[in-house]
């Protein structure tokens, strides 16, 4: 997938579009949770835990518009992965006692809840509220993959060319 010789060759051009891209990412995440980086991360974890069985589901790869519906059904009946403060602490290195603090000022922003089991869930409206800044992100994501593909991304040809038919 990456040219070694091109990315030796481009090493320096290609650390400075990844910070091109990876700063002011970070400078908007922490604007939009309030300077609180570890707010985010937190919710991120706790979001890709919620979420993680429906999209790494075979059948919901091979069938992409299919995902939505899914995802809405395992919002409200599938049980998630083990998702609390002890295992968010664990996963991110976060201390337990910081991991729930914010939980409970994730669950004061109504952008997560405990189901029944006491376990983490994201709520519904949760997507809608971040979809400007997610759509914002990926537009910078394709832009920067699109310029660093220019760069250091192997010919798919090169490999076969050499096979013998």
């Amino acid at each position: 997938m990456i040219d070694s010789e091109k990315f030796q060759r481009h090493q320096s051009y290609v650390a400075y579009l990844l910070g091109e891209f990876t700063l002011p990412h970070l400078v908007r995440l922490v604007r939009r949770h309030d300077g609180d980086v570890l707010l985010a991360i937190v919710l991120g974890e706790i979001a890709q835990r919620n979420v993680r069985s429906v999209f790494e589901n075979p059948e919901m790869q091979a069938d992409p518009a299919g995902q939505l519906s899914a995802l809405d059904m395992a919002q409200r009946e599938a049980p998630p992965g083990t998702c609390n403060a002890l295992s968010i602490s664990r996963a991110t290195g976060i201390p337990r006692e910081t991991v729930r603090r914010r939980v409970e000022e994730l669950i004061r922003r109504n952008w997560i809840r405990r189901d029944a089991r006491g376990n983490l869930r994201i709520t519904d409206g949760l997507a809608e509220h971040f979809d400007q800044f997610e759509r914002e992100h990926v537009e910078q994501f394709l832009r920067t993959a699109q310029r660093l593909s220019v760069l250091v991304a192997a010919d798919p040809l090169a490999g076969s060319a050499a096979t013998p038919t």
